[in-house]
């Protein structure tokens, strides 16, 4: 493994996973049901563990064939907490239209190195793959 090759990225997944707790923590105060929060739970941990290997260059061909799996499950995963946050949480409720536009847009954000970090595993360098 060696040197960390990508030191943006690791920093970027620390923060994550604080906020990725955060966001639990406020599936349980929004009394989402127990199945939702510990699937949500599952899901930032798998979160997670991709930013993790991105950011060291773990990729393995055994992780990538696993990642083509999960990378759509991410992004699934985010459009439909998404919907239910804007549906079911507690702030939604009183939200006015401008809030309830621009929050997707920022989640996107915060979310957007993730998506990617994860699609290049699953995705990236195929053709290098195959050659080696």
């Amino acid at each position: 493994m060696g040197n960390i090759a990508r030191p943006w990225m690791l920093a970027y997944t620390i923060a994550f996973g604080l906020l990725s707790a955060h966001f639990v923590y406020n599936n349980v105060e929004n009394r989402y049901h127990t199945i939702f929060i510990i699937w949500t739970a599952i899901y930032y941990v798998m979160i997670f563990a991709g930013n993790l290997i991105y950011s060291l260059d773990y990729i393995t061909p055994k992780i990538r064939k696993i990642w083509k799996f999960i990378f759509p499950i991410v992004i699934l995963e985010f459009i439909f907490s998404l919907i239910i946050d804007t549906m079911y949480a507690k702030n939604a409720q009183n939200a006015s239209v401008e809030v309830k536009s621009i929050a997707p847009i920022l989640s996107f954000a915060i979310f957007f190195p993730t998506f990617w970090a994860h699609y290049k595993i699953g995705y990236g360098k195929e053709v290098d793959d195959d050659a080696t």
